[in-house]
Parts: structure tokens; C-alpha cells; sequence
């Protein structure tokens, strides 16, 4: 998952599901990690996905903190020293890194000029072409 950070021009489907997703939450993590996280990202804001209101995510935020605050409290019954770095202690550090930046992360992607899958298909994804284009056009951006 950090190489997908690298990665020149990302396409993120948002929706309720991936914003629960520790998967889909770490990996765009990884992406905002390696900079230019606005230039490099092609959102696609699926209508279940309740992102533009500060309530909203705040939703999102709450679900992450609970999650985070669950498994520090299992982690804290058993001990930290009895976690494998390559196991759970690795997913303890993922989650507290996504409860960590969930704010963050949805707010800069309510900031950006999101679109919707009807208005990708209203032109036969030229709008996501165009997107996709512009980003691995930039120098900067290059993979």
C-alpha cells in the first residue's frame, strides 16, 4: 500500500463503504503522504457518501475514533509488547494514523472539484479523460 503512494494519477471512488474501509483509508493516506495529494487525485464522490457538511464528516471522524479507541483498549488488555511489528501492532498504527488524519482527508476532498458518476457518464467519461490527462500531464506528477 505506501507504493500505491507514489503513484503518478490516482482514481478514488468515494463512497460510505470505502470512507469505513481501513483499506481505502490507508491507501488514500498514503497517497495525501507522498505530496501533491491534490494534483495526483481524481475523486469520484458516489452519492452515499456524506462528505460535504462538516456533520458529515464529523460521522466519519467519530467512526474512525471509536474503531482507534476499541483497539487501543483490546491492545491495552493484552499488552503492547506481545504485538507482532509485522501484524497487530502494524494495524494498531493504521488505524491511529486514519482516526489521526479522517478530518483532514475528507475535508480537502469536499474542497476539490468533485465528480459524480452521472456526470462522468453524461459524456462518455470525457470529464475523467480530461481529469486524467491534466494530472499525468504535469511534470511534477509524473509515476
Amino acid at each position: 500500500m505506501k507504493e500505491f503512494g507514489h503513484t503518478g494519477c490516482v482514481i478514488a471512488v468515494v463512497s460510505d463503504k470505502s470512507l469505513r474501509s481501513s483499506y481505502c483509508m490507508y491507501e488514500l493516506l498514503q497517497v495525501h503522504h507522498n505530496q501533491q495529494f491534490r494534483e495526483r487525485i481524481c475523486p469520484i464522490v458516489m452519492s452515499d457518501a456524506k462528505i460535504h457538511s462538516p456533520a458529515d464528516r464529523l460521522e466519519y471522524v467519530a467512526h474512525w475514533k471509536a474503531e482507534y479507541r476499541e483497539l487501543e483498549k483490546l491492545v491495552k488488555n493484552v499488552g503492547i509488547d506481545v504485538l507482532s511489528a509485522d501484524g497487530s501492532f502494524r494495524e494498531y498504527e493504521k488505524f491511529r494514523e486514519i482516526s489521526q488524519n479522517a478530518d483532514k482527508l475528507l475535508t480537502i476532498l469536499d474542497d476539490m472539484n468533485t465528480s459524480t458518476p452521472s456526470r462522468i457518464e453524461a459524456n462518455d467519461f470525457e470529464l475523467l479523460k480530461q481529469a486524467i490527462t491534466k494530472r499525468i500531464d504535469q511534470p511534477s506528477v509524473k509515476a
